[in-house]
């Protein structure tokens, strides 16, 4: 099999294998477009991108880097090989930083609640800051030792060729 036809079939199982497919969840198609169910009535909080609404609401999904690596992987010439190794990487870190990510988003909420209320005390405010400080650095580290698994699959060479490559944009 070639690396083109490989590359589409490790391509559509990340597609297949994501939790909104899994879940029968609407895919955007486009990146930047909102899903469907997106109420774009509104320009959101502070020049953020506006919420989904109601039973439609889904969570974003942002590109990982197993995925960027797999987008180069003609490029770099990745063999069959490290396709299902990458592949695998990142199936088994979006199942781990999923559950950190939804930590550090409660966390987050929390901090800012808490920020908020006029009743709560410096001591307080500082603690709920140090928990979220606490999730972002567990989610930061999952993410760096994923990083670090997929840049192990790679050869010296590809790994050189990595730093000539464009940055990856949302």
């Amino acid at each position: 099999m070639n690396t083109r036809n490989s590359l589409f079939l490790s391509l559509m199982a990340l597609y297949l294998a994501s939790p909104l497919v899994l879940a029968g969840e609407p895919v955007p198609m486009k990146p930047g477009h909102p899903p469907v169910g997106m109420d774009m009535g509104e320009s959101g909080r502070h020049g953020m991108m506006p919420r989904p609404r109601g039973r439609d609401a889904m969570p974003m999904q942002h590109r990982g880097y197993a995925q960027v690596i797999l987008g180069h992987a003609t490029e770099l010439k990745l063999t069959d090989d490290q396709i299902g190794k990458i592949t695998r990487i990142h199936q088994e870190s979006q199942n781990q930083t999923q559950a950190l990510g939804k930590a550090l988003r409660d966390s987050m909420r929390e901090t800012h609640e808490i920020f908020l209320n006029p009743s709560a005390d410096e001591a307080g405010i500082k603690e709920k800051a140090q928990a979220q400080t606490s999730a972002f650095n567990a989610f930061l580290e999952a993410g760096l030792k994923s990083r670090e698994a997929v840049n192990g699959t790679l050869t010296p060479t590809q790994r050189e060729q990595l730093k000539s490559l464009k940055p990856a944009t949302h």
